[in-house]
């Protein structure tokens, strides 16, 4: 399932000091949101992962498959509420001659939402 154009919107990109920055926007009617869960909708981890992936693959304009979770740690919920945008910023990326590797924080104005170290590479294992 692609998550990127669908389940969030990309507003936009600003290169930083450290990386690149990745500004976002929920779309709370999103399938996954009636399934996860319906009286209380969360966005699920592993669509936070995904959309890194597919973030990354995005600037660096190559196909992208996630080889490892180095870490990974979730420390509040991503809720869809009214169209919630929320902010990537990969603080490291370096590149490696088989694919790439990330340091992401998850947040928002106010609030941190996941750390990640991620591993991706060219191609399939």
């Amino acid at each position: 399932m692609k998550v990127l154009g669908e389940m969030f919107l990309l507003e936009g990109w600003q290169e930083t000091e450290k990386g690149l920055l990745c500004r976002l926007q929920a779309n709370p009617g999103h399938e996954v949101y009636r399934a996860h869960f319906p009286s209380q909708p969360v966005t699920p981890g592993v669509c936070i992962i995904q959309l890194a992936g597919e973030l990354l693959a995005s600037r660096l304009q190559c196909e992208l498959y996630l080889k490892a979770v180095k870490n990974a740690k979730f420390l509040a919920l991503v809720l869809p509420e009214d169209g919630k945008r929320i902010i990537y910023q990969f603080d490291v990326i370096e590149q490696t001659a088989d694919g790439c590797r990330t340091q992401l924080v998850v947040r928002d104005e106010g609030k941190l939402f996941a750390k990640l170290s991620l591993v991706y590479i060219f191609e399939p294992l």
